[in-house]
């Protein structure tokens, strides 16, 4: 679900991957330089939120993030990432969630009690996914509306934010069709949920789905390390990129998503960003920077983080950017 946005961030991935054992073995080699120059520098004190798109209300293969979520149930990855969130000592987390298919699938509301039930919230992902690029405003606004009354019928208490975000992160790519949604969303008393730091952990699950099928714990075991590396990278890269557009720093929103991968991951994710020195606040607290009271207010096609957006409106060069390897090479990680 997430290659369109994909398609815009390709620039940023860093993917750590090789297709056969030579070349793993290769590109380690051409990615320590890389590593080093990025992960050796000390962080400075950052203060970072975890988000969570599309805890799963699918059974679709696409919104699930892969055919097959290789030796989990939907139910064990969510336990399995509330364990992880509680075990480092995440504050309470939103995720962005949509309501069609639960239409369609009677277990999606268990999914969705256990994540609230847990302590953690529901934010508006729109009620069908929507892509604003390919609707009408006035379309749009009725599916937030529609998510609104589903998020009602789930008689949980109301969190302290009530918050919004753009499926695929794209916010609309005429001014006129991006000023009425956020004019309307201003009206709900709706803040939209920005994105500072985005790894692609989508990106790297299919990868991971085929080295899981087939057993291979070497590969599997890489994944895991090379995720981490690109997780502490971005890191890194949001923090050099705000001080460039912004003249300081900011409180981060990390983007992550509902995933087998992630479920297998972000134990490690979670322990090298600590180890970093990096605090994990709620989204409340990293929303109270007033960096996040800015509009952009600029038409962009495609999908952006909110540090994209402020890059491309003030037409600010981004010097972070690096190709170590593509997600052509990913696709060829555990393929028969």
């Amino acid at each position: 679900m997430n290659n369109a946005n994909g398609a815009a961030f390709v620039c940023v991935l860093v993917l750590l991957i090789s297709s056969s054992t030579s070349t793993e073995s290769s590109g380690s080699n051409v990615d320590t330089e890389h590593t080093r120059l990025a992960l050796e520098e000390p962080l400075e004190s950052l203060e970072l939120t975890i988000t969570i798109d599309d805890v799963p209300i699918t059974i679709d293969e696409e919104l699930n993030h892969g055919k097959t979520q290789p030796r989990l149930s939907r139910l064990e990855i969510t336990q399995s990432i509330i364990a992880s969130l509680k075990s480092h000592s995440v504050p309470a987390v939103y995720a962005f969630s949509y309501g069609e298919p639960a239409t369609r699938d009677p277990n999606a509301m268990e999914i969705l009690q256990l994540w609230v039930g847990s302590g953690n919230f529901l934010g508006n992902h729109t009620f069908s996914h929507k892509d604003l690029a390919v609707t009408t405003a006035e379309a749009y606004i009725a599916d937030i509306e529609r998510m609104d009354l589903f998020l009602n019928t789930l008689g949980t208490t109301s969190p302290p934010l009530k918050v919004f975000r753009y499926p695929f992160l794209k916010e609309g790519e005429n001014g006129e069709k991006r000023n009425k949604v956020r004019d309307y969303l201003a009206s709900k008393g709706y803040r939209i949920a920005q994105v500072t730091v985005d790894y692609l952990d989508w990106a790297w699950t299919e990868a991971y789905m085929r080295c899981a099928a087939t057993g291979d714990d070497h590969r599997l075991r890489w994944l895991r390390e090379s995720v981490v590396k690109a997780a502490r990278r971005h890191v890194r890269r949001s923090q050099k990129l705000a001080k460039r557009v912004l003249g300081r720093d900011i409180k981060h929103i990390l983007l992550l998503h509902f995933s087998a991968f992630n479920a297998f991951t972000l134990p490690e994710v979670l322990s090298a960003l600590k180890a970093d020195g990096v605090k994990f606040v709620d989204l409340q607290t990293a929303m109270s920077d007033p960096v996040y009271r800015t509009n952009p207010d600029h038409p962009i096609p495609d999908g952006r983080t909110f540090l994209g957006q402020l890059v491309e409106m003030n037409h600010i060069a981004d010097p972070y950017q690096e190709q170590v390897y593509t997600e052509e090479k990913l696709s060829e990680i555990c393929k028969k």
